[in-house]
């Protein structure tokens, strides 16, 4: 869990990076978290700029961005990508995605992206919450 009053950043790569066959935990953030990189040529969805990477076959756990949370990340605030996604994508905070001041192909950026073969689970954007590209 990131509290309210911690920071995780990332001048280059990715704030928070998780990879592996499947994952079963969660992450709770109240905090800020920041990417502020740029992209690696030879591997731009494993590198710089996204807030969060959630790279797993299967996804069974919670993603909660609470009302005070901050993502942020110059190309991609939030991504996740896998096989089968069983789990909960919860935010009441503020997810931001992308760059206006980017030159590159990549384009403005995209506040959350989601990439599953099978989708079981949910995704709350509450009152509160805000997912946006710049």
């Amino acid at each position: 869990m990131n509290q309210a009053t911690g920071t995780i950043q990332a001048d280059n790569g990715s704030a928070v990076y998780t990879f592996g066959p499947s994952y079963a935990g969660g992450i709770d953030n109240s905090g800020t978290i920041i990417a502020s990189g740029n992209l690696i040529p030879d591997a731009p969805f494993i590198s710089g700029g996204l807030g969060i990477r959630m790279l797993a076959n299967t996804v069974s756990g919670t993603f909660q961005n609470r009302a005070t949370g901050l993502i942020d990340g110059r190309y991609i605030g939030a991504s996740f990508e896998g096989s089968t996604f069983n789990g909960l994508f919860r935010n009441e905070g503020r997810i931001l995605g992308g760059d206006p001041l980017e030159t590159t192909g990549f384009g403005y950026g995209f506040g959350a992206t989601f990439s599953y073969n099978v989708w079981n689970g949910d995704i709350i954007n509450e009152a509160t919450g805000s997912i946006a590209a710049r």
